[in-house]
């Protein structure tokens, strides 16, 4: 529904409209500051989908959760090429830039980063 319609919508009606993917590993998703973040989201407005770590490393991106929006970390041994093939695949907004993750996988670039910003 379109967001004028939404305010229609009695809230004690409403079912969860967005869907969250969290994309991380395992120890990331279950951190005690990402489950505080998860928790500030109303379960009448969102759905918490946390991606299983071994869909993640096993499974291709066309096998991933769907979603509406994408929240995804980086961190060791997350298949971060992955995650950027299904944001390509699935288009959902994405909170967090994959590909600037990418940057901060090369000291280079992420020099040549700071050198554009000033």
């Amino acid at each position: 529904p379109e967001s004028s319609q939404l305010s229609e919508i009695p809230l004690a009606s409403r079912r969860a409209l967005l869907v969250v993917g969290v994309c991380a590993m395992a120890k990331k998703t279950s951190s005690k500051p990402m489950q505080e973040i998860l928790q500030r989201l109303p379960s009448s407005v969102f759905r918490i989908v946390i991606f299983e770590e071994a869909t993640i490393l096993e499974s291709p991106v066309e096998e991933w959760p769907t979603c509406d929006c994408l929240i995804a970390f980086y961190s060791k041994g997350f298949p971060l090429r992955k995650a950027v093939a299904y944001e390509a695949l699935r288009r959902p907004f994405v909170v967090n830039d994959l590909r600037r993750q990418t940057l901060l996988l090369d000291r280079r670039k992420v020099y040549e980063a700071l050198k554009k910003a000033g």
